[in-house]
């Protein structure tokens, strides 16, 4: 504590309190005594804290990690399940585009066979 901050207490102390009181009086010890108290507790808050700031770090700084790999695992994982699907569409597609080719040349041969019975069986008929 400053010199000018002793002399303010010392000023409001004897205002208040009417008391002569100067800066060797033992009442004015016990300030100093208290401010020497404060200021190790002051330290040893800031050491705390500053050795919580490191853990919560650490921590933080693990949870990115793992969060980061779980990530990964699961993207690889998705885009593993993507292709084989894509895989199976592909193969899938393939049938189906066979099967439409067949009865894409069944369906016209069909047709003229059907109307050449009924053209047979109507002459037929008439006969």
């Amino acid at each position: 504590m400053k010199a000018e901050e002793k002399e303010k207490i010392l000023e409001a102390i004897r205002k208040r309190h009417g008391i002569a009181i100067d800066i060797t009086d033992p009442l004015f010890a016990m300030v100093t005594a208290n401010e020497i108290i404060l200021e190790k507790q002051f330290e040893q808050q800031n050491r705390i804290f500053a050795e919580q700031l490191i853990e919560m770090e650490i921590i933080t700084k693990n949870y990115l990690t793992e969060s980061k790999e779980l990530l990964e695992k699961k993207l690889t994982l998705a885009i593993k399940e993507a292709k084989t699907q894509l895989k199976q569409n592909k193969q899938q597609n393939k049938e189906e585009t066979k099967g439409n080719r067949a009865n894409n040349i069944i369906r016209p041969i069909l047709f003229i066979i059907t109307g050449i019975i009924i053209g047979y069986t109507t002459a037929l008929i008439i006969l």
